[in-house]
Parts: C-alpha cells; sequence; structure tokens
C-alpha cells in the first residue's frame, strides 16, 4: 500500500511577474504603466488549492488640454498597491467551486494613505466538466464584484470552454472571452475580449481654481479590451509575452465622489502595446 503524506502532497509555485503598457493616442489623454506581481499558489491536498498575489503598478498619465485646475506640465504619477486571495476546491465528480478576494488602494498618493479609500473586488464561481476526455468541456457560473464601467457593481459571470482540436481552445463568456492557441511547447498565442474598468483617487491642491473643487476625486477609465499575445518559453523558468490590443469604447473622466463627470478627457478607442517577462519557481 503507498501511503503519501500531507506535505508530500503539496505543490507550490512562485511566480514573478514585470509587464510595461503604453497606450498612445491621438486624443487628450495617454499613458503608460509599470505592473510588477508576486504569485503563490499551493496545491493543499489533492481537492484543495489556494493561492495569494501582490501587485504594485506605476502608471503616468498626460493629459494634452486638462483643465485649467489639472494643467499637468509633467506626466502625473498614479499609483496601485493591492493584494489577493483565492480558493479553489475539487468537489465530488468534475465539480469545482473557485473564489477570490481583492482589496487595493490606487491613488496618486499625495497624501497620506486613507483606509476609506481602500477599494475591494472579487468573484465566487461554481465550474462543471464534461464530455470526452479530448475536448475538455467546462461550464462555469458565478458572481463578480468590481469595476466593469462607471461604478462597482456585483454581476454574473458565465462561460463555456471546449478544446476544439489538440491545439486550439476556445473560451466563450461574460464578462471575459478567450482563444488559446498552442504553436508547440515553448510557443502559443492567447486572443482576450474583456471589459474593464477602474477607478484612481488624485488629491487636489486647496490652490485649485473653481474649474474643479479641491481635495479628492476620481479618475475612472474603462473600457473593452480586445487584445492578442504571442508567448514564448525563454527556458523553463523564464517566459516573455508581447501583446499588441484596441482598446474599444475607451472612456476616462474626472468625477466627484457621487459619480458626477467634473471634467471629461475626450478620449478615442486606441491600440496599445503591452511587453512582459515571467519568472517562475517551482517546488
Amino acid at each position: 500500500m503507498n501511503v503519501r503524506t500531507v506535505a508530500q502532497e503539496r505543490k507550490m509555485s512562485k511566480i514573478f511577474d514585470y509587464s510595461y503598457m503604453v497606450v498612445p493616442s491621438d486624443s487628450d489623454f495617454s499613458w503608460a504603466q509599470h505592473t510588477l506581481d508576486f504569485y503563490y499558489s499551493n496545491k493543499y491536498t489533492e481537492k484543495l488549492d489556494y493561492g495569494m498575489k501582490i501587485t504594485l503598478r506605476k502608471q503616468y498619465l498626460t493629459l494634452y488640454d486638462s483643465p485649467m485646475s489639472y494643467t499637468i506640465e509633467d506626466p502625473d504619477q498614479l499609483y496601485r498597491v493591492g493584494a489577493n486571495g483565492s480558493v479553489s476546491w475539487k468537489m465530488t465528480g468534475q465539480w469545482y467551486l473557485h473564489t477570490e478576494v481583492s482589496t487595493f488602494f490606487a491613488s496618486d498618493f499625495k497624501e497620506a494613505m486613507d483606509f476609506s479609500e481602500m477599494q475591494y473586488s472579487g468573484n465566487i464561481l461554481l465550474g462543471l466538466g464534461f464530455g470526452p476526455p479530448h475536448q475538455d468541456r467546462k461550464l462555469k457560473l458565478g458572481l463578480g464584484y468590481g469595476i466593469l464601467r462607471k461604478r462597482p457593481l456585483l454581476y454574473p459571470i458565465f462561460s463555456y470552454s471546449q478544446s476544439l482540436s489538440k491545439n486550439l481552445t476556445l473560451e466563450l463568456g461574460y464578462p471575459r472571452s478567450t482563444l488559446h492557441y498552442k504553436i508547440n511547447e515553448r510557443h502559443y498565442l492567447n486572443s482576450t475580449g474583456t471589459f474593464k474598468g477602474e477607478y484612481t483617487n488624485i488629491h487636489l491642491p486647496m490652490t485649485t481654481s473653481n474649474d474643479l473643487p479641491f481635495g479628492t476625486v476620481r479618475l475612472l477609465q474603462y473600457a473593452y479590451d480586445l487584445n492578442m499575445g504571442y508567448h514564448y518559453k525563454i527556458q523553463p523558468h523564464w517566459d516573455t509575452v508581447i501583446k499588441i490590443g484596441y482598446l474599444l469604447d475607451n472612456t476616462a473622466t474626472i468625477t466627484d465622489d457621487h459619480d458626477n463627470i467634473l471634467y471629461d478627457l475626450a478620449t478615442s478607442p486606441s491600440f496599445y502595446v503591452s511587453m512582459g517577462v515571467t519568472y517562475k519557481i517551482l517546488n
């Protein structure tokens, strides 16, 4: 009889991920950002996985025709600091349950950190795998909370995925759909369409003129992100990606705490380029 301890069952992985993204625009608003993520995941038992993620991000804004009260000669700098935790439980048969919660600060940090500015998001999903093994069909249903467009809200999540061939997998759903094509063991393509939104707190000084109130306002950004990425495994622990995308319904506004628009940044659909590298430590 082969008996394994809990410690032998555990499989841990640690991932460091860095990416740079630039969104040029022929409108009044463009931006670029650096993002550093640290992931940790652990297969605690045969049926239970858990993980965590720490995110640090720095974003540079350029407003070419900003309101008189918020004129920016140099790109303004915004930051995001957050943590995410997740748990996946493989239930009976092909059923599984997944949930995750994120909390973060998004601010220019020109004033002391205020916990009233803390933001939250999360989701809970119930999944079912079915069909022949070579087709790998999955159905997921659930609820999410976060910003897809103008404000945080509770929204439905659903998707259906299926392996169309040995190398091609399609997932259709809301708010995200993907198409994955594996070229070989070291190269693959991944195309994604997803709704994405966020807001960042901006602290305006008391010297602000009457065009905008002084104090805390919000930069709201949302779009439908359609992209194609090329992934290359340099070696077992190193991966790199180059991504080209297009932001549909690309919108950015400055609003107050009651979602009243104080200034419309007159954005327009825009292409973007993203590059990144990932280092994996597997145990």
